[in-house]
């Protein structure tokens, strides 16, 4: 439990363009929309030519 209650998470589930599987992350920023473009960390560039 937090500080002001029950803590909540927002995931995010990610396509990159031209479709293929989907990635979670987690985020705080609460005004994100489902079919917003966002911008995520990618670790290894070769895991976006995989989908």
């Amino acid at each position: 439990m937090g500080l002001f209650g029950p803590k909540k998470y927002i995931y995010l589930s990610v396509c990159f363009e031209g479709g293929g599987k989907t990635y979670c992350y987690l985020t705080k920023d609460k005004y994100i929309k489902v079919n917003d473009a966002v911008m995520v960390p990618v670790p290894n560039e070769s895991d976006k030519n995989h989908m």
